[in-house]
């Protein structure tokens, strides 16, 4: 008798705690702001895109760029990207973010300076580098109607292996009515990613490079049907 009592006590808790979390259920998918609902609008990223990567050195500035930024931006059917309001307000969904630029599309013009850049990326370990997007907020920056909608953005950038927590504005602007120009720049240090500033040997000496550089994109993208 205390046997089956026992056991009608181990299955009433058992009953209690699955219903417990079913009730739950419908709040936690609730507090989950990160996913886009099944209305969602796509767009993708399309020819017309670049990126730019400026630093310093010893003997002089020096740029490279590439025209490959491919990737998507999933927003929900609710987010704000009409530029006619004053005000962005609150957004419910996050918008999804990821983008993968390749190593070797990004070039100076100079073959031993791309092969020492390409190098110091570590592209032979990691061909890509990447971004995903982890939160998105409405700019404080005063807007008037028809202006560029602004946003702040905090992400995680890959590169040479490394990842790391990046923080900068971005400026959205409708284009062609179905097309999306995003736009951003930031500054990083190579040594955050594990990267060691080039310093090549020349004829006359080392060349230095400064450890910090500068990133500057316009991201065309596209609305998909």
């Amino acid at each position: 008798m205390k046997q089956a009592i026992n056991r009608f006590s181990r299955l009433s808790m058992a009953i209690t705690f699955i219903v417990t979390m079913a009730s739950l259920a419908p709040s936690i998918n609730a507090d989950d702001k990160t996913q886009t609902s099944s209305d969602a609008v796509k767009y993708k990223g399309i020819f017309g895109s670049s990126l730019s990567i400026d630093g310093t050195s010893t003997v002089h500035d020096w740029t490279v760029t590439t025209r490959l930024i491919s990737g998507v931006i999933e927003f929900d059917s609710n987010f704000p990207l009409d530029p006619s309001v004053e005000k962005i307000g609150d957004f419910e969904v996050q918008p999804k973010v990821e983008i993968t630029i390749p190593v070797r599309s990004i070039k100076s013009g100079k073959t031993r300076m791309d092969e020492v850049m390409h190098a110091t990326m570590k592209r032979d370990e990691h061909p890509d580098a990447t971004y995903k997007l982890l939160k998105l907020t409405p700019s404080e920056e005063a807007r008037k109607s028809g202006d560029p909608l602004k946003f702040d953005s905090t992400g995680l950038l890959s590169v040479a292996g490394a990842t790391k927590l990046v923080k900068f504005p971005v400026i959205f602007k409708n284009e062609d009515g179905d097309k999306l120009k995003i736009s951003g720049k930031t500054t990083v240090k190579m040594t955050d990613f594990g990267m060691d500033p080039p310093a090549p040997k020349v004829a006359l000496g080392l060349i230095k490079t400064g450890d910090e550089v500068e990133i500057k994109f316009d991201w065309m993208t596209k609305k998909q049907d």
